[in-house]
């Protein structure tokens, strides 16, 4: 009789033990989850908080000052992030008359928007060498980004466009 009350004892020893230890996996697998839902969470809050800083500016209405401000933001982010963001403008001459002329485009770094204000002539004289003068007429200019004019990559922004329409009395 004493062998049976062991044999109780150490079979319901066992069990407790299984026990214990099921609920240990099962605790372990539940706090897996918790992390890996709140690192979900957290790189979700990171691609909004991304995303926004360029979504800020798909308007309608941007001056070439914030075309500066985005041209510098994507020069940051994709030294720190290696991203590969590109700025693209495009400008369109839009006369009275309702004739446009295209102008050109390109991806835009510092270098690429200096040529650019140069090439597009911005400057508000006569030179189109005037890098200085150049960048303030740019700076003075009307942008927007059109419709669709931002790309997502894997849910990230990839890519912005905007597009310059200029008036002028003239038809080229």
């Amino acid at each position: 009789m004493e062998n049976a009350s062991k044999a109780l004892l150490i079979a319901g020893g066992l069990l407790l033990t299984m026990l214990v230890v099921s609920l240990l996996v099962l605790m372990n697998g539940n706090i897996n989850k918790m992390a890996s839902a709140q690192s979900d969470k957290q790189a979700a809050e990171q691609l909004t908080a991304f995303n926004s800083g360029y979504e800020a500016y798909n308007k309608q209405y941007l001056k070439g000052t914030d075309i500066i401000t985005v041209v510098n933001k994507a020069i940051q982010d994709n030294n720190k992030y290696n991203y590969g963001i590109t700025i693209q403008i495009t400008l369109i001459k839009q006369y009275d008359n309702g004739n446009s002329v295209y102008i050109g485009q390109g991806q835009v770094n510092w270098s690429a928007l200096q040529q650019f204000m140069q090439n597009a002539n911005y400057s508000s004289t006569n030179s189109s060498s005037n890098t200085a003068d150049s960048c303030v007429a740019f700076q003075k200019a009307v942008f927007s980004c059109p419709p669709n004019g931002v790309t997502y990559t894997n849910g990230r922004v990839s890519s912005i466009t905007f597009i310059q329409y200029n008036t002028g009395t003239t038809n080229q």
